[in-house]
């Protein structure tokens, strides 16, 4: 029977981003005469596109802590409806805010997946903010070359 009160002493914590091309961290544990190696997912920043909401992003978040339990998803819940048609450089900087108060709790670094206008915000964000530990940027469908229309 183990006790509860015995804590697991942490040996190490690394990241395995490079090492295996995935988006895993692990930690060595040491237990009494074991060493644990634990596997988990960097947290998820999700934001949403333009005239839309976090809640269309909410079927994406379930998705991620379905198949992946236990991993943190931040569903940024700014700048939704007619407030995602205001100034973008305004936008970003009011989302530095978010993206620092996320990224200062997990120093081991996040991914952050942008949908539409969100992925170019988040393309922004981390090109204004370079000192960002972001370890994956993922754009769907986000504009990232610019647009094209009409004159008309």
């Amino acid at each position: 029977m183990i006790a509860v009160s015995n804590q697991p002493q942490i040996l190490s914590k690394q990241n395995l981003s490079f090492e295996l091309g995935f988006i895993f961290d692990y930690s060595i544990y040491k237990y009494k005469n074991m060493h644990v190696i634990v596997l988990g997912y960097k947290p998820v920043i999700l934001l949403h596109g333009i005239m839309t909401g976090f809640e269309s992003m909410e079927l994406i978040k379930s998705r991620i802590e379905e198949k992946h339990p236990g991993t943190i998803v931040y569903n940024i819940e700014r700048f939704g409806g007619w407030s995602s048609l205001d100034n973008m450089w305004y936008q970003v900087a009011q989302l530095t805010d978010n993206l620092k108060n996320i990224t200062d709790k997990h120093p081991e670094g996040v991914n952050f997946l942008g949908y539409s206008q969100g992925a170019l915000l988040g393309r922004t964000l981390l090109q204004a903010n370079p000192d960002h530990n972001v370890h994956r940027y993922i754009s769907l469908s986000g504009p990232q070359a610019g647009q094209y229309g009409s004159n008309a």
